[in-house]
């Protein structure tokens, strides 16, 4: 019903001096009925521009009914909870009514007040969460790969420690072999001229025996 008819009713109420519960219910009564036709029209104005085949939601807060036909007078089919994402298939613009199908194939007629292009904040809520839970799996999951890589880098490091030590080991095992060499080396350089002069030494000896005057009978001879 249009607001237009209310005020003269709401502005003859409120001049008239006599009032009795029952005018002041029925008042009240019509405003609300005002106010959800309103909500009712914009509603269906919200969606009257949507595209067949494209996606709507149940309104949040309300479970509404699956019927098989646009209007109330056809059979109950079931029921739809707040937030359910639903595929609009054709629209009834006389009786207000919207005919859709839900992501399990079921296909019904539900009351296009009840229904809004943009998700309720429910599954807002819940797709965020989803999304929260999957940014966590994820940052688990980098969280294990860097201590799997923090784990290999550690292994590499004390790897390379060892490999560090065992040079060192080896240099020093060279540094000896070498200065065994050169020891060798400075012996056989010198060990000719140790031949040399022990032959001198014993050719010296021989020399003096031999050389030595041999004693006659009665003196030197």
């Amino acid at each position: 019903m249009d607001n237009n008819f209310w005020y003269p009713v709401m502005f003859s109420f409120l001049t008239h001096r006599k009032t009795t519960p029952f005018s002041l219910y029925c008042l009240l009564a019509g405003l609300w009925l005002s106010g959800q036709s309103s909500a009712a029209n914009e509603v269906i104005m919200d969606i009257s521009h949507a595209n067949i085949n494209g996606t709507v939601y149940v309104t949040d807060a309300l479970t509404i009914p699956l019927r098989s036909g646009p209007t109330d007078a056809y059979r109950f089919i079931g029921e739809l909870s707040a937030g359910t994402q639903l595929k609009l298939l054709a629209q009834d613009l006389e009786n207000k009514s919207s005919h859709v199908e839900d992501l399990n194939g079921k296909k019904g007629w539900v009351s296009s007040r009840y229904l809004t292009l943009s998700m309720g904040a429910s599954e807002q809520l819940l797709k965020a969460n989803q999304q929260l839970e999957d940014l966590n799996q994820k940052l688990d999951l980098q969280q294990l790969q860097n201590k799997d890589y923090q784990f290999s880098m550690d292994k590499l490091t004390q790897h390379n420690t060892t490999l560090q030590e065992q040079v060192s080991e080896l240099q020093n095992k060279l540094e000896i072999e070498q200065q065994k060499y050169l020891r060798l080396s400075d012996n056989k350089r010198f060990e000719p001229f140790y031949m040399g002069a022990i032959v001198a030494f014993v050719f010296l000896i021989v020399g003096l025996f031999l050389g030595r005057p041999k004693k006659r009978g009665d003196g030197w001879s």
